[in-house]
């Protein structure tokens, strides 16, 4: 997202005129909302195509400002939508799996569910060997803090902070596959 171009977001908008989309989904390798000019860009887009979007974070850069400009963006016309990810419940693996510090991007989550009522919040649950066992009680946690609206992600090791064989490896795969695919 930081790398992205005038020129090539204006390919986008163009794309996005030519043919019919429902949504548009703001993921990558990065946080979208450390491009400099990431709310200029997703109002733009909101404006120059009405499309819905979904803004995919992980929840750092969610400071006041920019979630009172989010919640303009989406009570401005069409469906917005924020999924902010979660790797764990505990301080120390979430450090270790994004680099970052749990309790902001948690005081940043509380702080977007209440000052944002027309953008529809969900979080991912972003699952490796580190945090597997984790997700009923990050689940429970979510249901708790009113969040229904949630889902896991198989992640890869975008950060870079763990050996690629600390995260995955063919049994964890299994393991997941089972607990996804019902037994016949």
């Amino acid at each position: 997202p930081r790398d992205l171009s005038s020129a090539t977001f204006e390919r986008v908008i163009e794309l996005i005129r030519s043919r019919p989309f429902g949504t548009v989904y703001l993921i990558g390798r990065g946080e979208p909302l450390l491009h400099p000019a990431a709310l200029e860009l997703l109002e733009e887009l909101r404006s120059a195509t009405g499309v819905a979007l979904e803004i995919f974070t992980n929840g750092a850069a969610l400071v006041p400002a920019v979630v009172d400009r989010l919640e303009a963006i989406a009570s401005a016309g069409a469906p917005q939508a924020g999924k902010v990810s979660l790797h764990s419940l505990r301080p120390e693996t979430h450090r270790a799996l994004t680099g970052l510090e749990l309790e902001p991007v948690a005081v940043n989550l509380r702080d977007l569910t209440a000052r944002a009522p027309h953008l529809r919040v969900s979080c991912a649950f972003v699952t490796s060997k580190p945090n597997e066992a984790e997700m009923v009680a990050l689940r429970r946690h979510l249901g708790r803090a009113g969040n229904r609206a949630w889902d896991v992600s198989l992640g890869y090791n975008k950060g870079g902070f763990i050996d690629d064989p600390d995260l995955f490896d063919p049994a964890f795969y299994a393991r997941q596959l089972r607990g996804l695919v019902p037994a016949a």
